[in-house]
C-alpha cells in the first residue's frame, strides 16, 4: 500500500473565490480512480510544540493499493487539471510518498 500526502501553503491575499475553487478541486481529487481512501484536512489546532508544523493551509492524503495505482493517479487527467487550475493559488507544496510497511 502507498500513501501520497501533500501539504499546501496558499499565497498571501488569495480571494475567497480562489479558496473556494481550491477546495472544490481538492474534493474532486479524492474521487479519482484508483484512489483507495482519501483524507482532506487543514492544520489542526493542536498544542504548539517545536516538532509540530502548523504553517500549512491544506493537506490531502491519498491511499493506493500499490505503486502502479499511485503512478496511474499521477498521470490522471483530473490530477493534471487540478495542477493547472490551482497552481496559481499556492505558494508552496511539499509531497511525502510512503510505502506502508505495517498496517495495524
Amino acid at each position: 500500500m502507498q500513501t501520497h500526502t501533500v501539504f499546501f501553503w496558499l499565497k498571501s491575499g488569495v480571494s475567497e473565490k480562489e479558496i473556494s475553487t481550491f477546495q472544490t478541486e481538492l474534493k474532486k481529487l479524492i474521487q479519482v480512480e484508483p484512489v483507495n481512501k482519501a483524507y482532506l484536512g487543514q492544520a489542526a489546532r493542536t498544542e504548539i510544540r517545536p516538532v509540530v508544523d502548523h504553517s500549512f493551509h491544506y493537506s490531502i492524503t491519498l491511499l493506493f493499493n500499490n505503486i502502479e495505482d499511485h503512478n496511474a493517479y499521477q498521470d490522471h487527467p483530473s490530477h493534471h487539471e487540478f495542477i493547472e487550475k490551482c497552481s496559481p493559488i499556492w505558494e508552496k507544496v511539499i509531497v511525502y510518498d510512503s510505502e506502508i510497511i505495517l498496517n495495524h
